[in-house]
């Protein structure tokens, strides 16, 4: 706001001086200095312009000061330049609380030495080659993992398998695929994103858009099985490329069922399928879940049945800019696995088994970039 000036005041009138009568009598001697009406007012105009300047600097002065108040409001870097020392710079909270709604700014040697202290959170070593040897393009440019997309496969009206006992595919598959996402936090230190954490339906290529949005660095979706024999059951993984395997693609087309791609996108569609980059990282990816899974579900009493790694042309896994699996956890068809997968602690061990085998990959990169770090990007 700007400073009003104070208001000029005009000077008093200064009397002439009166002499005695004597005056006449010593006038030849002391003659009283001249006074004309011109001179009087010069006088004046002159007292009054001497004020009036000293009036103008003390105005000057004072919108100097606040102007000077103004821009160390609006621009600390010029209130430094004038040699003015400001007050601890603040910034609000990012939540509302009881404490006080600011916080310091740590001086800058102070910051940089948190994020050198952050730093250290990044996890980071030489790449190995894939089981076939090879080394990928993400290894050989030290990519990191750092963010986790868990996607629970099915929800809402989209029940997914249901089991002769009625256990449906998409109550299992989200309990393990939250289950599945807190170890990869706790124990890992990856940040993860679900794709949804209640009963929700998502279209699948919805899924793959949260995931590409995300930033995220892999992808799993978590589903259970399903077959006309009552007596199938065992753990299988999938990764997305072309297939003629009949069996890949009956489990394909039961999982796309909810697509809504039309055929005027086959040739797109093809042409994301076909990704070399990620067809090999995500096949790697698939093998070591699955081994995870095989060796961590199966007993001494009773073998797991290791039905391998596959691949097939998944719409919720087309698009995705990382790598990206499928996991079929069991199959809810069968009425001895149905039983065993009612149970939290069942459930517990499949989410353990799929964890060891995300970690495992990982372990194979070049490092992981803990939750912290991407949390402050």
């Amino acid at each position: 706001m700007a400073v009003k000036s104070p208001a000029v005041v005009a000077p008093p009138v200064v009397a002439t001086a009166s002499y005695p009568s004597y005056s006449k009598m010593l006038g030849a001697m002391f003659p009283p200095p001249a006074t004309t009406a011109a001179g009087s007012v010069q006088r004046r105009q002159s007292a009054t312009n001497t004020e009036s300047r000293s009036s103008g600097e003390k105005a000057t002065a004072e919108n100097s000061r606040g102007s000077s108040a103004e821009i160390a409001r609006n621009d600390p870097a010029a209130s430094l330049a004038m040699g003015k020392s400001n007050e601890p710079e603040v910034k609000a909270t990012s939540k509302p609380t009881s404490a006080p709604t600011f916080e310091e700014v740590a001086p800058r040697e102070e910051r940089h030495k948190k994020i050198k202290e952050a730093d250290a959170d990044v996890i980071s070593r030489e790449a190995r080659p894939t089981a076939d040897g090879q080394r990928s393009l993400i290894r050989a440019l030290g990519l990191k993992i750092g963010r986790i997309v868990v996607d629970a496969g099915h929800g809402g009206h989209d029940t997914g398998t249901v089991g002769p006992n009625g256990l449906q595919e998409k109550d299992l598959v989200l309990d393990v695929a939250l289950r599945l996402g807190k170890l990869l936090q706790k124990k890992m230190g990856a940040e993860v994103v679900y794709t949804r954490n209640d009963d929700t339906f998502i279209p699948l290529e919805t899924r793959t858009a949260i995931a590409n949005q995300s930033q995220a660095d892999l992808f799993i979706s978590v589903h259970a099985n399903s077959s006309h024999d009552p007596s199938a059951r065992g753990v299988e993984t999938y990764y997305l490329n072309f297939t003629s395997s009949t069996d890949a693609l009956e489990v394909a087309a039961r999982e796309n069922a909810v697509s809504e791609k039309s055929i005027h996108e086959l040739q797109d569609l093809v042409k994301k399928i076909a990704l070399k980059e990620k067809i090999e990282e995500s096949r790697e990816f698939a093998s070591d879940v699955q081994n995870a899974m095989y060796n961590g579900l199966s007993t001494k009493s009773l073998k797991m049945r290791n039905r391998g790694v596959k691949k097939a042309p998944f719409i919720v896994l087309i698009g995705a800019n990382m790598p990206s699996i499928l996991a079929e956890i069991s199959f809810v068809s069968n009425p001895g696995d149905e039983r065993k997968l009612q149970t939290p602690e069942y459930r517990q061990k499949i989410a353990e088994s799929l964890y060891r085998g995300v970690a495992r990959y990982v372990s194979g990169l070049s490092g992981v970039k803990m939750a912290l770090m991407r949390g402050g990007e």
